[in-house]
């Protein structure tokens, strides 16, 4: 898997996201649109940190990348935190958080089939 694969789940994670939340605020009550806003944003957030360390860990050399996967040890501690913080804050509703923050695995599929679909162009290989 490149990065450019995970750069585009990144996008498509933004942008379903903001489907999702635009529907939810029509349809559903006022506590569950902001749950699943507050959790699209933090799928997104998460998403994209994590992204950021991979593509930090295929640029190091394999033998650092072993101490740099203990980088996500914290991320998940303060996604953890953010998301007690927004449940035990703010008025929304779990039902709706969960709905918001799973918006990252309706992005992979999407992504995926995509990617079988219509495939990346293969790099041209250097003549020697």
């Amino acid at each position: 898997m490149s990065v450019d694969l995970l750069i585009r789940i990144e996008r498509m994670n933004y942008i379903l996201g903001a489907l999702l939340a635009g529907v939810a605020a029509f349809v559903m009550a006022r506590s569950d649109a902001m749950g699943v806003l507050v959790g699209a944003v933090l799928s997104c957030v998460n998403f994209t940190v994590m992204r950021r360390l991979v593509q930090r860990w295929l640029a190091a050399p394999p033998d650092r990348r072993g101490p740099q996967s203990l980088l996500i040890l914290p991320k998940m501690v303060g996604l953890m935190v953010l998301m007690s913080l927004a449940m035990w804050l703010l008025p929304i509703s779990g039902l709706g958080v969960l709905i918001g923050f799973s918006v990252f695995l309706a992005s992979i599929a999407v992504e995926m089939v995509r990617y079988v679909i219509v495939p990346p162009p293969s790099k041209p290989e250097a003549d020697e």
